[in-house]
């Protein structure tokens, strides 16, 4: 047969403090210490008032087989960490509201990168921008798309600009400070004519 708790306050310790009721609401109420704690409805667990902390002994795992974790703010989409054919996509839902990695630099709180999505994303670095040796800054007309020019330093210090779909050498300048165009050496006796 069924119990028909509907209405009803099970309390759950020996101070009547604790207790979980249900009733036609459709919610499962939690009390804890004497003051409403949890709601738990369909599809959403409501915290009454205050933080609520997820503290297990393992990870915590996100499953979601719709492919996406929206972040909201009193009922308001902010962000959305999604997956597109198992891209990683993280999205700004606001207008022209930026994404902002901030961090502690030697107990100075420090924003380390921002992107404008008010400028089509453009990246605002807050300090240095490092790359290995003998990569490239490549320039193309469109993201995916073919190269166009190209900015690099080689293992032995020199700086050179290349142009074209293989990003061609056009220019170095070297360690002494000579900027040679059209060629990769000085010609003997200093002159770069």
């Amino acid at each position: 047969g069924v119990i028909n708790f509907n209405g009803k306050e099970i309390t759950l310790d020996a101070d009547f403090d604790t207790s979980i009721t249900a009733d036609t609401d459709d919610q499962i109420d939690i009390k804890i210490a004497g003051s409403d704690s949890l709601r738990i409805k369909a599809n959403e667990i409501e915290n009454v008032s205050g933080d609520f902390t997820l503290d297990v002994a393992g990870d915590i795992s996100l499953d979601a087989d719709g492919g996406q974790i929206r972040v909201k703010d009193g009922g308001t989409e902010f962000g959305v960490f999604s997956n597109v054919s198992s891209d990683f996509i993280i999205a700004s839902q606001v207008q022209d509201k930026d994404i902002i990695f901030q961090g502690d630099d030697g107990g100075s709180g420090i924003t380390a990168l921002t992107l404008d999505m008010s400028d089509a994303g453009t990246a605002q670095f807050g300090h240095d921008i490092e790359l290995v040796q003998s990569n490239f800054i490549n320039f193309k007309h469109q993201a995916g798309g073919t190269i166009r020019a190209t900015i690099s330093a080689d293992s032995s210090d020199n700086l050179t600009f290349g142009t074209g779909s293989s990003g061609t050498e056009r220019m170095r300048m070297d360690t002494s400070g000579n900027v040679l165009v059209g060629r990769t050496s000085t010609i003997s006796g200093g002159s770069n004519s």
